[in-house]
């Protein structure tokens, strides 16, 4: 039995070795898969608990359907809300409190992708209590939140390469939108463009898999196709392309403006103690609440009522100011939930603003050939602008128009909304700007992209022996016979602390012939200083290992001790991504 149970070891061994290396293809993408359905699961459970709460909540049964509570309770439900907030996460070490999409995009680039548990529990917990409570909120980033832990999850309990886990995130990113919106293309480019911040094909098959399969789990699940329902009776938009850029102009405007007072109001309510900026969330929002019921909770049933022209000018606007204050409040001060959702609210009613305001003064060279376009390209362009995701912003519009028609002018919507903000206003995605805030300067070079894809494992030399520093010359002679690359000098501990080249020993043989003894650190050879790295590591934590220990070479272990795997120098290391 126990050498049963030391094959699969050894076999399993194998498999994380092979998973190091950037084109283990096949691999990775049926663990993409298994991250798909994983996500699936956690996100479905996650709707459908909020989803059946909603329903017994609410006197009309419907989803979301915050105004047909008493007034008093608009008041009521988002102090009340705060409050539980506040005593959850007071009593929460800092440490867990982080949450949403902001903390997957950390723990990618600081952490390898690995993320706690308790974290992800805070986020489907406290991000329940949110959106139940009425707070200006969306779903998709908690959904991505628990997608990317999923991932995370399946890349830790097979103790995967870094690399690996970190691809297995990126898949549960992307199966978490597909699952949540019904986008898995949008997921795929979400994930790429925001959470990996870049493309190869590596990483694509394993997410694509990764988001068809948590999508279609999900069909499967909850028995809903449509996001939203509405039809296009036309998309052709010919003549209507002077409105089209005006939309984008107008949303990249808005979209600045919704960046700039977001990203001051997190620096100034950053030194205030949490049960102070949850309490005070829940006021604010509950007098917003009072004001327009509208702006509680996600609000996917009045942009439906926008997308089928059923509300008017002064309360869109009216919904839209609000809305727009209630976002900016939840997000400053860092309510558990999810950012997307309220984004694509504001684009939307802007967009049936816009288009309203159209009407109402007759300009007869704007009218548009369907007015309900506009309140989706104004989704994608908010979603766009805001996050500088112009690909997966035009991809989310295509999958909840259905229908590649509209691809024209919303490529020209969300690119003139994302130019007005980056360029005009000089605005970077949220995220990383709200990162920033926190102190944490992200860098995503090509090189450290480059190093980051690649597990330490897959370069490393297997062509070593260990052996003591003094040798007697019998022993020295036995070792230089040996077909071996580099001889790692313990000490001792039996820890490797130098390494040279087995031709320098065999050199200093054949021109010493009178010594008796061989002491490997005084021989005249290029001696490698070595330091330890978890065969799991990525080549960008062995460049990271390197430079804080000032040392030429790596040798790869289990992040527990044990067997040596292999080594690594400087030289190989650099050359891998050049």
């Amino acid at each position: 039995m126990r050498t049963y149970i030391s094959k699969l070891r050894g076999f399993l061994d194998q498999l994380r070795l092979r998973l190091a290396s950037p084109e283990a293809l096949m691999l990775l993408s049926l663990l993409g898969v298994v991250t798909g359905l994983l996500t699936s699961l956690i996100v479905v459970s996650f709707r459908y608990l909020l989803e059946l709460a909603q329903e017994n909540l609410f006197p009309s049964g419907r989803i979301d359907d915050f105004e047909t509570l008493p007034s008093l309770l608009h008041f009521a439900l988002p102090v009340a809300g705060g409050l539980l907030l506040a005593l959850l996460y007071q009593s929460t070490p800092h440490r867990y409190r982080q949450v949403g999409i902001l903390h997957v995009i950390e723990r990618m680039q600081y952490h390898q992708g690995v993320m706690p548990i308790i974290n992800m529990l805070m986020q489907f917990v406290g991000a329940g209590l949110a959106i139940l409570s009425g707070f200006s909120v969306g779903r998709e980033g908690p959904g991505i939140h628990m997608g990317a832990y999923s991932g995370s999850w399946l890349g830790q309990r097979l103790r995967l390469p870094h690399n690996s886990t970190r691809t297995l995130l990126a898949c549960g990113t992307a199966a978490a939108i597909g699952a949540s919106f019904n986008t898995p293309l949008a997921g795929i480019i979400f994930a790429m463009e925001v959470i990996v911040q870049q493309y190869t094909v590596q990483g694509f098959v394993p997410v694509i898999l990764a988001a068809v399969s948590g999508t279609y789990m999900s069909l499967a699940l909850m028995d809903k196709e449509l996001f939203f329902e509405f039809t296009l009776s036309s998309t052709s938009t010919a003549y209507d392309w002077p409105l089209v850029m005006l939309l984008g102009i107008s949303i990249g405007i808005l979209s600045a403006l919704f960046n700039y007072l977001s990203i001051r109001l997190t620096k100034g309510v950053a030194n205030y103690p949490v049960w102070l900026r949850f309490s005070l969330a829940g006021l604010l929002m509950g007098g917003l609440a009072w004001w327009v019921p509208q702006t509680m909770g996600i609000g996917y049933d009045t942009v439906d009522q926008v997308l089928n022209a059923k509300l008017g000018l002064e309360l869109m606007a009216m919904i839209l100011l609000a809305k727009l204050l209630a976002t900016l409040l939840c997000l400053g001060m860092g309510i558990p939930g999810g950012v997307i959702g309220p984004l694509m609210f504001i684009g939307g009613l802007a967009g049936g603003v816009l288009v309203t305001l159209v009407y109402s003064y007759d300009i007869s060279a704007l009218i548009p050939t369907e007015p309900k376009l506009y309140p989706l390209l104004g989704m994608g362009a908010m979603f766009a602008a805001s996050l500088q995701a112009p690909l997966a912003g035009l991809t989310a519009v295509m999958e909840l128009s259905g229908t590649t028609n509209i691809i024209l002018p919303a490529m020209l919507a969300i690119v003139s909304a994302s130019l007005t903000n980056k360029v005009i206003f000089n605005h970077d995605s949220l995220f990383l700007s709200l990162l920033r805030a926190r102190g944490l300067d992200h860098v995503s070079n090509p090189v450290m992209q480059r190093l980051r894809m690649i597990g330490a494992a897959s370069v490393m030399s297997r062509s070593f022996i260990l052996c003591q520093d003094a040798q007697p010359i019998a022993a020295a002679k036995q070792l230089a016979q040996r077909g071996v690359q580099w001889l790692l000098i313990t000490d001792s501990e039996r820890e490797p602390e130098q390494m040279v080249r087995l031709l320098d020993l065999q050199s200093f043989i054949e021109t010493h012939p009178e010594v008796t003894t061989v002491v490997l650190s005084e021989i005249p050879a290029t001696r490698l200083q070595l330091t330890p790295l978890s065969v799991r590591a990525s080549l960008q934590e062995g460049m990271d290992q390197l430079k804080s220990n000032a040392a030429e070479a790596l040798y790869l272990r289990h992040d527990a001790g044990g067997n040596i795997y292999g080594v690594i120098t400087r030289a190989a290391l650099e050359k891998a991504y050049l």
